[in-house]
């Protein structure tokens, strides 16, 4: 049997009955990544991959492209735009007084993943969440937008709009008469002068969720009666955000253009052999991964390995693979039997964060009965985790995310990237 090296080992594939993964270095079974965005009861309880600017406006507006949110055990997931005033007087302290408009996962009577607007009573600080209607499965899809508009008429009156293609709500909640009616009496809900603007999304909870990329596009603010575009990335540091959720702009904002796209999006790393590196990677820009061929691989595993590199390359992603002579990563055969035995190794080294090298083998061993598909997808996940990326983690329920870089096991028919690699991956190279 092959002697496992001291390096960190990112994926192992346990060649049994059932087809499911284990990492041999440790013997462990999958464990998805823990965050710590606790109950939403807690102010300081939520994580945000937000981008926000800090003036004096009268309303937001942004399209959001619809996309999977998912939570567990009624932890909540949402895409979103809001307002909020920090200065005025019942305003200093939290939660008042904001409005925010988007679309969420966040069970909710009858709702469950839904379009719905959000504000908080100021006589007694209680947020007010108004579902309008559960999100359709036509209307998701990367290039399917919600517009989400949220602007005052009076300083105790804003209106928020939303429209998505299967509909479109309008809430006035400080005037009677508009449709529906959220305040017939008229009370003066959210005397407020709004002076933060933010864009992104919010996650609560410990574990569990997944959001497929958002993108937050069409930005503009609302002043003295004019709608004007943002035309810089606001006040998160670059615009970034490397934990749990991710958001980043590309292209951002600026004088050239005006609108500029922020993006959001979380998929679960499988704690169990997540790398401790990454390769050097700048925003925005298209990473190259140089690889070679092993002295030991044969025309077989040569083929599988060529048709893998050649579809990631074709993946909406900001890194690829090209040949050369002192390749980065190593493409190989090895060949290792026995209980331990798996379908493909990964192995990678760096420090100080930064990936330095990986080799990526198809073992012999266990898979004399594939044929050319299922060797494919073994080398495709393999070479997957020659970007220097684990495991898309199962969701708690037990369902498996199907993706080259999940724990499927249909390898005749799945061994192809799939949209959930390309957002994976988006994660750790935008």
């Amino acid at each position: 049997m092959k002697k496992q090296p001291a390096w960190l080992r990112l994926t192992s594939i346990l060649a049994a009955l059932l087809l499911m993964f284990a990492i041999a270095l440790t013997g462990s079974t999958p464990q998805a990544s823990a965050y710590n965005c606790a109950d939403r009861s807690n102010p300081g309880g939520e994580c945000y991959a937000v981008d926000y600017w800090a003036r004096n406006v009268d309303g937001v507006s942004a399209n959001i492209s619809i996309n999977r949110l998912y939570g567990y055990n009624n932890q909540a997931t949402t895409n979103q735009v809001w307002l909020k005033d920090t200065l005025s007087a019942g305003c200093t302290s939290y939660p008042n007084c904001w409005f925010e408009a988007g679309y969420a996962y966040a069970p909710f009577n009858e709702y469950t993943f839904y379009y719905y607007a959000a504000w908080v009573d100021p006589a007694n600080g209680l947020p007010v969440v108004r579902p309008y209607a559960n999100v359709p499965d036509a209307d998701v899809g990367r290039d399917l937008n919600l517009f989400v508009k949220i602007y005052s008429v009076t300083p105790t009156s804003f209106v928020v709009f939303l429209r998505s293609p299967s509909g479109q709500w309008q809430s006035n909640p400080g005037m009677p008469g508009q449709l529906p009616p959220e305040n017939p009496d008229n009370k003066p809900l959210n005397p407020m002068h709004p002076n933060y603007i933010f864009v992104g999304q919010r996650l609560s909870g410990y574990g569990g969720a997944y959001a497929l990329e958002a993108k937050f596009s069409d930005n503009q603010y609302y002043s003295g009666g004019n709608w004007y575009p943002q035309t810089s990335y606001g006040y998160s540091p670059a615009g970034i955000s490397y934990a749990p959720p991710y958001g980043w702009w590309n292209p951002q904002p600026s004088p050239y253009n005006n609108l500029g796209t922020f993006h959001t999006g979380y998929l679960e790393e499988d704690l169990a052999g997540k790398p401790n590196e990454r390769w050097p990677h700048t925003l925005g820009v298209v990473t190259g991964i140089s690889f070679k061929y092993g002295v030991s691989i044969d025309a077989t595993w040569r083929t599988a390995f060529e048709a893998a590199w050649m579809n990631w390359n074709q993946a909406p992603t900001k890194i690829y693979y090209y040949p050369a002579s002192n390749g980065v990563v190593t493409f190989d055969k090895e060949e290792v039997i026995g209980s331990g035995a798996n379908l493909g190794d990964t192995f990678c080294q760096g420090s100080g964060g930064i990936t330095a090298s990986c080799q990526a083998y198809g073992n012999t061993g266990t898979t004399g009965g594939f044929s050319g598909p299922a060797l494919q997808w073994v080398a495709a996940h393999e070479s997957g985790h020659g970007f220097s990326v684990g495991h898309i983690a199962n969701l708690p329920d037990g369902r498996i995310i199907n993706s080259i870089l999940g724990y499927h096991n249909d390898f005749n028919n799945l061994y192809t990237y799939q949209p959930m690699d390309s957002e994976f991956i988006n994660q750790f190279y935008p």
